[in-house]
């Protein structure tokens, strides 16, 4: 029973980063387009990494302590996020 739990609990995650690296990718990708979805696919994109993976969120943190001009944007933009993504990137705050 454990075992069948934990192989869940791997594919849950794999399957989660592998959803977030396609929005962020197509997220890149659309990201020149007039509408914003392109952002919208990337913060999303970025929030499923971060919650699934602390080296992603150490590695997030250590880039908003880089750059302050980024980390600035994140900030403002945090509190209009729904509470799940607000939660994800406030966790990244370094």
């Amino acid at each position: 029973m454990t075992n069948d739990r934990s192989f869940k609990n791997v594919l849950r995650k794999i399957l989660l980063a592998v959803i977030a690296v396609i929005l962020i990718v197509v997220g890149l990708i659309v990201l020149p387009m007039p509408v914003p979805l392109g952002a919208i696919m990337i913060v999303t994109g970025l929030a499923l990494m971060v919650s699934q993976s602390p080296s992603a969120a150490k590695q997030l943190r250590a880039f908003r302590q880089k750059n302050k001009n980024t980390n600035a944007i994140i900030q403002r933009i945090e509190d209009a996020l729904p509470k799940w993504l607000h939660d994800r990137f406030k966790n990244s705050d370094p």
